[in-house]
């Protein structure tokens, strides 16, 4: 991440992650009260208006402050979905069947974390250029993004 090493990079993704400390716990106690469905809509509405506020100033000479506020707001969307999926996945089954629900949603959480990657990487080996951080940044490919979508938004 712009140069950074390992650490450092991950130390400045820390307002995206540490906001699960804080959200999560009260959107799962929300949850309890309001339903589930408010918070994975409002979670996933936030975790897209985050990363698409990150797309738009994105530029090679941004400065890290910039990027606090729409990690943060991220994190916070994320962090109030997750509690929500499991609270509903778990909810909806027989007590005998906890476990097993769980387990399912443990592994389609991580299958789905897996083919999100695989996709990301797919588009941009297709579409980006890791030649200057410049080129990276400046030369969008909108043909990318339309070859992708159909694999993200095809339910079965």
């Amino acid at each position: 991440m712009l140069g950074y090493g390992p650490l450092d990079a991950g130390l400045r993704l820390l307002p995206w992650t540490v906001t699960l400390f804080f959200c999560a716990p009260v959107a799962g106690a929300l949850a309890d009260r309001f339903g589930e469905r408010p918070f994975l809509a409002g979670g996933l509405f936030l975790q897209a208006v985050g990363m698409g506020w990150i797309a738009l100033i994105a530029r090679p000479d941004l400065p890290y402050g910039s990027m606090i506020a729409p990690l943060v707001v991220a994190g916070c969307g994320v962090s109030m979905a997750i509690p929500a999926v499991q609270t509903s996945v778990v909810g909806s089954v027989a007590r005998e069947e906890i476990g097993k629900a769980a387990g399912i949603n443990s592994m389609m959480r991580e299958l789905g974390g897996v083919f999100g990657i695989a996709v990301g990487v797919a588009v941009f080996a297709g579409a980006g250029s890791l030649a200057s951080a410049e080129r990276f940044s400046n030369h969008p490919s909108p043909q990318g993004t339309f070859h992708a979508f159909p694999l993200c938004s095809n339910p079965g």
